[in-house]
Order: C-alpha cells, then sequence, then structure tokens
C-alpha cells in the first residue's frame, strides 16, 4: 500500500480544492482558505464552487479532508504544502501579482522548515528559481495544473499529464517530487498517466505555453468566424469542412466573444512579456487577437442600434458560477464607453449592482427591458426571444443542462485465462457511475489471437455513448485507420439522419497503424438465420477465396432472452450453440464461439444496434481474420457499419 502524507493546501480554488478532495482519498489533507463561509461549506461536505465531480465526492466519498482558516496549525506537520493561491496579472504595471504565494512560502519556513512545498499557482517563466533564491529555500517544487473551469476534479481523475518542476541535480528533492506525482497518480482514476519531471523553468514554461496555444486556437477560430460574418457567409460551414482535416479536429473551435477564465488572459500577456527580448509575432498577435475580437463584438452589438443591451450570464459557460476574466466583460466595458446601457441577468450574483452595472434576475424584466441580448453561449431558455439574442455559440455545446459532453473511458485491455476460455477485458469508467467490466470471451485454442485494442470496446459502446452524448476515450492502443473513419465518417453522417444518436468524439492514448491480419482466416457469422445461409453458400459457390471459419455472438441479455432468467437465458444460449455447431459441421468448417457481457449494459433494443455488437465480437479477434463477411438482409444504405 502506498505510504499515506499529511498534505497542506492554500487556497480552495478549482486548483486547491479539487486537489484537496483528489489527495484525500488516500492521504490526510488541510485546506486552508481565509473565507470562512467557504471553509465552513467544505467542513459541512458542501462544495463552494460549481464543480459536478467535487460536488459529488464531497458528499460520498469517504475523504480524510478538513478545511480551516488557522495556516499555521495546517502547515505545522505536514509533509506537502500545495500553493493554490490567485495570482493576477497587473496589465498597468506589466507584472504578475505573486504576493499570495510568497506570504505561504514565508509562513511555511516560518512554522515548518522540514515541508515541502509545491507551487500550482500561475507563476512567470523562472520565479521558482527566484524564490528559492529569495528565500535560501531549496525545497520548492512547481507542478502545473491544466484544468477547465468547471471539470476541475474530473482533469485531476483523469489528467492528461503530471508534470513536475525540480532542481534535477538535487537527488533528494528528485525523490520528492516522485513522490508527489505518485501521490496524484495513485489518487487519479486513470491508469498509465504520462509523467514528465524537467528543470523549473522549462515546467513553467510549459503551463504558458500550453495555454498560450489554447488560446492561439481560439483566436483562430474567433477570426474566422469574424470573417465569415463580415462577408455575409457560412461560419459552420467552414469550420466543419476545415476540422475534417485529422491534424487539426473539431476541439476549440467553438467560436466565442474571445478567451477568458482563470489562466488564458495572464498567461497570454505574461507569455508576451517574457519574450519582449525575443524576436516574436505570434505570441503578441494572440493577446492583440482577443483585443481585437472583442472590439469587432462590440461594433457588431452596436450597429444594431440598441439602447440597452442585456448581458445574459457573465460566466464563460453554463452550470459554472466563475466569471472571472471572463471574455463577455470586456465587451461590456466597450458598450458601456459607447452610452450603451447594461442589464446583467446572472443568478450566481446575489445583488443589484456588478461593477457598477444593474442586476435584473427576474428573467422576464430582464427580457422585457433588453433591446439585444448578448450571450456568449447560448442557452434554451432564450428560445422564447431569440430574435433579441447577437451570440456567436454556433456549435451549442453547453445548450443543454446535464448533456454537457463527459466521457466513458476504456481502460487498457487485459487478457485472463479461464478454465477452458480465454477473456478480453476491459474496465469501463463513467463519470458519476460505478465503473464495470466489459469482456469477450472465446476457447483458449484462441487466446493468442485476442487482440490487446481498444477497436472492439469503442465499437461495442458507441450506440450508448452517442445515445447519452458521452465522448469516448480509451486508454490503450486504437487502430488509427478505425478512429479516423468514425470520427469523420460514420458518426458525422449517424448523427445526421438517426434522432437516437447525437455527436461525440472519440480519442485514444495511442493510435496505431499495426496490421494485425492473419493469412488464411476468411470467416463469416453464423446466426442460424436465412441471411448467414444465404452469405455461406453463396461465398462458398462464389468466392475464390473459401470461406475457412463460421463465428456465432453471443452478447448475454438481448432481445430474445429479455423476458428470460439467466437461467433460462443460458439454456437458450446452450441449444443456438449447439444448433451452429451443427450446421458448421455440415458446412465443413470450425465454429468460433465468441461470448460476451455486452448485452447486459445495451440501454438501446438490441434490434438497433446488433451490427455494432457483431462488429465488436469481430474486432475483439481481429488478430485472427483476414477477409470477415457480414451476412445481413438489409441494403446496403440501411448497414449501419
Amino acid at each position: 500500500m502506498t505510504e499515506s502524507y499529511k498534505i497542506a493546501i492554500a487556497g480552495t480554488g478549482y486548483v486547491g480544492l479539487s486537489n484537496a478532495v483528489l489527495l484525500s482519498q488516500k492521504h490526510e489533507v488541510t485546506a486552508v482558505d481565509v473565507v470562512e463561509s467557504k471553509v465552513r461549506l467544505i467542513n459541512e461536505k458542501k462544495s463552494p464552487i460549481a464543480d459536478r465531480e467535487i460536488e459529488e465526492y464531497l458528499a460520498d466519498k469517504k475523504l480524510n479532508l478538513v478545511a480551516t482558516v488557522d495556516a499555521k496549525s495546517a502547515y505545522k506537520n505536514a509533509d506537502f504544502v500545495i500553493i493554490s493561491t490567485p495570482t493576477n496579472y497587473d496589465d498597468e504595471r506589466h507584472f504578475f501579482d505573486t504576493s499570495s504565494v510568497e506570504a505561504v512560502i514565508e509562513l511555511v519556513i516560518e512554522c515548518n522548515p522540514n515541508a515541502v512545498i509545491v507551487i500550482k499557482s500561475t507563476i512567470p517563466v523562472g520565479y521558482t528559481k527566484s524564490v528559492i533564491e529569495k528565500y535560501k529555500y531549496t525545497k520548492i517544487l512547481f507542478s502545473p495544473e491544466f484544468l477547465r473551469e468547471g471539470k476541475a476534479l474530473y482533469d485531476n481523475l483523469y489528467p492528461s499529464r503530471i508534470i513536475v518542476g525540480v532542481d534535477m541535480a538535487n537527488e533528494e528533492l528528485k525523490k520528492s517530487a516522485e513522490t508527489f506525482a505518485t501521490a496524484l497518480a495513485d489518487c487519479a482514476i486513470k491508469e498509465n498517466i504520462d509523467t514528465l519531471f524537467m528543470d523549473y523553468t522549462e515546467a513553467e514554461a510549459v503551463k504558458l505555453f500550453a495555454n498560450t496555444y489554447l488560446a492561439m486556437r481560439v483566436s483562430f477560430f474567433n477570426e474566422l468566424d469574424t470573417y465569415a460574418e463580415m462577408k455575409n457567409l457560412n461560419t459552420k460551414s467552414i469550420i466543419d469542412g476545415v476540422c475534417l482535416d485529422p491534424r487539426i479536429g473539431n476541439h476549440y473551435n467553438n467560436p466565442s466573444f474571445g478567451y477568458g477564465g482563470y489562466c488564458l488572459p495572464k498567461d497570454t500577456k505574461q507569455l508576451k512579456a517574457n519574450f519582449s527580448d525575443v524576436p516574436n509575432d505570434i505570441i503578441s498577435a494572440v493577446v492583440t487577437s482577443n483585443k481585437t475580437r472583442k472590439e469587432f463584438i462590440t461594433s457588431q452589438i452596436m450597429n444594431k442600434n440598441p439602447k440597452a443591451v442585456g448581458i445574459y450570464r457573465l460566466t464563460m459557460k453554463s452550470n459554472s458560477d466563475n466569471f472571472r476574466q471572463s471574455s463577455i466583460q470586456s465587451v461590456m466595458e466597450l458598450l458601456k464607453n459607447n452610452g450603451i446601457e447594461l442589464i446583467i441577468y446572472e443568478p450566481t450574483l446575489k445583488v443589484d449592482l456588478f461593477e457598477g452595472f444593474g442586476v435584473e434576475n427576474d428573467f422576464e424584466k430582464f427580457v422585457t427591458k433588453s433591446d439585444v441580448i448578448v450571450a456568449n453561449r447560448y442557452s434554451s431558455v432564450l428560445d422564447c426571444v431569440k430574435e433579441k439574442v447577437y451570440t456567436r455559440d454556433l456549435f451549442f455545446r453547453d445548450l443543454f443542462e446535464g448533456k454537457s459532453m463527459e466521457t466513458l473511458i476504456i481502460g487498457k485491455p487485459k487478457i485472463e485465462k479461464l478454465d477452458n476460455r480465454a477473456r478480453l477485458c476491459s474496465k469501463i469508467s463513467e463519470n458519476g457511475k460505478p465503473s464495470y467490466t466489459l469482456w469477450f470471451d472465446v476457447d483458449t485454442k484462441y487466446a493468442d489471437y485476442l487482440t490487446e485494442s481498444a477497436d472492439a470496446f469503442v465499437v461495442a459502446l458507441l450506440p450508448y455513448a452517442m445515445n447519452n452524448s458521452l465522448n469516448i476515450s480509451a486508454e490503450a492502443k486504437m487502430s488509427k485507420q478505425l478512429c479516423f473513419q468514425l470520427n469523420e465518417i460514420f458518426i458525422p453522417v449517424l448523427t445526421k439522419n438517426s434522432k437516437l444518436f447525437n455527436k461525440i468524439s472519440i480519442s485514444a492514448k495511442e493510435l496505431t497503424q499495426e496490421n494485425y491480419c492473419c493469412k488464411n482466416a476468411s470467416a463469416t457469422g453464423f446466426s442460424r438465420g436465412v441471411d448467414s445461409f444465404d452469405t455461406i453458400c453463396s461465398l462458398s459457390e462464389n468466392r475464390t477465396e473459401k470461406l475457412s471459419h463460421l463465428t456465432f455472438f453471443n452478447v448475454g441479455s438481448h432481445r430474445s432472452t429479455a423476458n428470460y432468467t439467466p437461467e433460462q437465458s443460458a439454456e437458450l444460449y446452450e441449444n443456438r450453440l449447439e444448433i451452429a455447431k451443427k450446421s458448421a459441421k455440415i458446412f465443413d468448417m470450425p465454429l468460433i464461439d465468441i461470448n460476451s457481457n455486452l448485452g447486459e449494459h445495451l440501454t438501446l433494443p438490441y434490434v438497433k444496434v446488433h451490427h455494432y455488437c457483431s462488429f465488436s465480437a469481430v474486432l475483439c479477434m481481429q488478430k485472427f481474420f483476414k477477409n470477415y463477411y457480414y451476412a445481413s438482409g438489409y441494403p446496403i444504405s440501411s448497414f449501419s457499419i
């Protein structure tokens, strides 16, 4: 068992609270904040910020977590002190205000000089080395965070990477860095997390460059939208066409009023400042582009000649209570400077005034008073006044509450040996729901042909994911060809033609071009039906390459067994399998019996998803098949896969 540590965390914003909840699953964590109301809520197992996972974990999980305003007592016996206090970029003086970070460092040195300090606040490049020199205190690490607003704990449970900046020449501190990284990884759900150790300054640069790249991407699509809007073109069509290129993809492509939030505005400005003595064009342009976009949005609103403009939500996205540095606030300032009256609708505000602007949270009064309603992200509540609304939210990804895109995680597949069967299984995790194991099994003589890729599981779960608006992320290798075809061809076509399915994205830890195919095996599925008999006969007669095998696939509980007890279902399966074996003898071909518990997890009628079920069974043994012929009486235009 991993050793448990005492960890103090300064600050309970998104970074601090998400880390506190994450680490308190296995460690003794004390969260420190100066705001007593936040401390009280945390101790009552309630979240002071809007974040679904944080709320659920505080309410339902057994956590070793307390909150306090007494910083000294929290730091006194801590093995690690994590600093996640807010830092802000001062536009006028062109520097990061890091005073809150230094206040914590000074207090830790005073009351516990043995503690390892981990800075997670956003800081300038070169800052960690400067404070080590300033305080002559070497036990300091820097570990950047890459969190989304409202998804902070989720992003720590399934982190894209763990990075720790450390003095690479200090062997003792390197051990502390490894210990800290291990603690983060052990408390996460995701397995095999990419973990990088590097010098402090490089780690700081990673944070600023990563966020600036995201800001650059946001700016690019915003400028695309500006171009289209001025030229009276369909922005969405252009973006759809551009983003079908797999090198570009469809992430961060939804136009907005500009980038904002906790990190992007200050990180881009700080990086620009760091480039003051370095030749650059792009970094400066990213900052300038954001300003230009907000000015353009303002001019578009002004062109509608409103007397009063309603601001629908200050937040960056739905289901959020955070509007720190949100882009719409800059637009508000520009409108104010042009003499426009502004009315704010923001349910998270319980005041009549915000920064000098009137707040009206009676929705009916709000829409009546507003000549134009400005919404960075559209909501269905605006449908009744759609003619008044100005938004550049073209993809409506935050439209439906509770329909925000969560992720279905497919764990790395493993092969287990049973008595006379071999089983390919994977742990399936879905946010907010208990994980389960999905499996396919075959006779042990075919064990070497089970394929440890995510392909079979992705296809098996595709109908469920699309029906429930869940992106799919595989913690394993996946066929590059399959990933491309599903994302860029199949999913767009299916969502266009079926009301059952929503557009999702599929990603994998590794995309591979491996060719699994066996040289000899040529097979078709056998279901005992007319289609499969006809397929076998026609292939036997008309193909130069003869069939070598038949497959029989059982998913467990499906259309024919739904009304039966498990015992009756098992008996029915054995009867069907016996018929399949006898038929295979007639055709003089071996029968491959592929079994699965997929049926237990189907949410749509089997008749609507049986193509997916069959295809997933084939993919679990794709090492074996050179050719596989799918038997179906459906016309090709109706064929799903």
